[in-house]
């Protein structure tokens, strides 16, 4: 994160954290718009963040964001635009399936997978698996406007040097650290909600 404050320069990320912020709060944004803000959220809370169901021809999720390291990955089906009483069985289906794939890909990482889209229900005729989880848009709104603080506490520092060091305890007081963010996200398990 710090090396993408130097080489960016602080208004360019404060000008994309708050367009992905905006589009995440725009309920009549289109689903690739809601898309690329979260990958962008992702790029700068510093993952890798890709759109491999763009790259894949359908076979990924719609968003990933990975440690670079590997260790650790965060999927997102994006149903911000397709749900509206009740996810169904086939869209469950095809989010286990982007599952599968991430598995594949990233044998050995610890592993989160997100609906994003509203705190509604599976139909009675679907099986959603135990760790499928759903976050509203706005709550990956929140995130990006933390993000956004974290990295102008960090600007506040003059010297490059200090950047690190305040993103760092910026992402601590906000429970944004890779470690802590799939727990501190206020999500819900879909196969808990009920009609």
């Amino acid at each position: 994160m710090a090396s993408l404050l130097d080489d960016r320069g602080a208004q360019r990320v404060q000008r994309d954290l708050s367009a992905a912020e905006a589009d995440l709060r725009d309920g009549e944004g289109s689903a690739a718009m809601h898309e690329e803000a979260i990958r962008t959220l992702g790029e700068y809370l510093g993952y890798l963040a890709t759109r491999p169901d763009e790259e894949t021809g359908g076979q990924g999720p719609d968003v990933l964001w990975a440690t670079p390291d590997g260790t650790s990955v965060i999927l997102f089906d994006a149903k911000t635009k397709k749900v509206n009483e009740h996810y169904s069985k086939d869209l469950i289906g095809r989010s286990v399936q982007h599952a599968l794939w991430v598995e594949r890909q990233f044998p050995n990482a610890g592993r989160h997978h997100f609906l994003v889209g509203p705190r509604v229900p599976a139909t009675p005729q679907s099986t959603p698996p135990a760790g499928l989880r759903v976050v509203s848009a706005l709550e990956l709104a929140r995130i990006a406007n933390a993000t956004t603080g974290a990295y102008t506490r960090a600007s506040g520092r003059n010297l490059p040097l200090f950047h690190p060091a305040e993103i760092e305890i910026a992402l601590a007081q906000t429970a944004l650290e890779w470690s802590a963010l799939p727990e501190s996200m206020e999500s819900v398990r879909l196969d808990v909600l009920r009609a």
